[in-house]
């Protein structure tokens, strides 16, 4: 045995588990334990509670100290998410790197420092906003402006967020205060901030992010109010959107990490960190359909809404920014010509060149391996061989047709 040096397959004990049970001890010691800088300096890995997840071959890997030995718990995946977790850095990889800087700054843990709420909040978290303009699919459209927000869960997480450790329940529909600003209501399904929204008031607005609240009356509702927590995501976020051009991996680290708070297969118990994506995401959807509500009685037509992005037809907006910053509503198109078939899915004409965008979550760029020079050449790239666009006289709207 190296005095120095950690020799994993000699000196520790194989131990092999389902998935389910390997996520379980993931999980664990997410929550209880430490990430050495080193895999290997034995110095580093004298306590208890010191882990590290990897992968060999086909398998994900647990190393940890646990009652003072060493042992390698295993556990086999497929290939492809083996793949996905080489190359993306899933969720546990990007929460153990988080929780390690947060623990760094702070001296305690995201769980410590913002509480694990009952699961029963899962349905408090909504989904992102992804709408449509049937009316203007499959056309060619003029005088379009899309714009989008620069890191928008990275940002929204910078801001506030609440502290279930000082949650209190009430019977019906209470208002948030200064002191307890944050307000889920348990029953309908709404969400509501002190002085930023409370989802109630969606319905008047052109848009609303499509949830399925529950009619309840206001005396028959529950309401959770929670104080803020002393602690922030500021300078971390910050600290990632800074990498961002020079390690492209950073840009995805938040958002797998507010992924991994509210899934609830991976934790343990009936608890987990749901209420901080729940906020995150409600805020997120809350600006966009805000902005929506600005555009339109502006004058302006909403195309599409996806998640952190607006298309429009009309004018310029006076919200939207020509510079990238954190949070910051991003012009990337404007006064240009658009064709688009479905979420993701197309083209806009800016400077004679053809930008497509085949699937969210990568930017608008021009496509060098496809013959694009004309609009009537995207229905190549997003329809079926089988498949043709007609116009409906009765409904005046274009429509996908399939034919023999």
């Amino acid at each position: 045995m190296s005095f120095h040096n950690i020799f994993w397959n000699r000196e520790s004990r194989l131990v092999h588990l389902s998935q389910e049970q390997l996520n379980n001890k993931i999980e664990h010691f997410v929550e209880f334990g430490f990430v050495p800088e080193s895999k290997t300096i034995r110095t580093q890995w004298l306590e208890d509670g010191a882990y590290n997840v990897d992968t060999y071959g086909q398998n994900i890997v647990l190393y940890c100290r646990e009652n003072g030995e060493l042992i390698r718990y295993c556990a086999p995946v497929d290939s492809e998410k083996i793949k996905q977790r080489e190359v993306r850095r899933g969720g546990v990889y990007a929460y153990n790197l988080i929780n390690k800087m947060f623990c760094n700054k702070y001296g305690i843990s995201i769980v410590s420092a913002f509480g694990r709420c009952n699961k029963e909040l899962k349905k408090m978290i909504p989904a992102p906003v992804l709408w449509q303009n049937e009316k203007y699919k499959y056309q060619v459209l003029y005088n379009v402006y899309k714009a989008d927000v620069s890191s928008a869960f990275p940002f929204e997480l910078s801001k506030p967020l609440p502290d279930f450790h000082t949650a209190e329940t009430f019977k019906g529909r209470k208002a948030p205060t200064a002191k307890r600003p944050f307000a889920f209501y348990t029953k309908s399904k709404h969400i509501a901030i002190y002085n930023e929204f409370d989802t109630h008031d969606n319905f008047k607005k052109y848009l609303n992010d499509n949830r399925s609240y529950n009619a309840i009356k206001d005396d028959e509702d529950e309401t959770i109010l929670m104080e803020p927590s002393e602690y922030s995501f500021k300078s971390i976020a910050e600290h990632f959107y800074k990498l961002r051009e020079s390690n492209p991996e950073s840009k995805q680290l938040i958002n797998s990490m507010i992924g991994y708070m509210h899934s609830t297969r991976i934790w343990k118990g009936d608890l987990f960190l749901g209420h901080i994506p729940a906020i995150v995401i409600a805020r997120s959807n809350q600006r966009m359909i805000d902005y929506c509500d600005s555009l339109k009685k502006n004058g302006n037509i909403i195309l599409m809404v996806a998640t952190d992005s607006i298309a429009w037809s009309g004018k310029p907006f006076k919200k939207a920014s020509l510079f990238k910053t954190l949070g910051a509503f991003y012009q990337e198109f404007e006064n240009c010509q658009l064709k688009y078939y479905n979420f993701g899915q197309y083209g806009i004409l800016k400077g004679g060149k053809i930008f497509v965008v085949k699937h969210q979550g990568i930017d608008g760029r021009e496509l060098d391996n496809f013959c694009v020079s004309s609009f009537d050449d995207l229905d190549s790239l997003f329809f079926e061989h089988n498949k043709t666009v007609v116009f409906n006289e009765r409904t005046k709207m274009f429509e996908e047709r399939r034919f023999i």
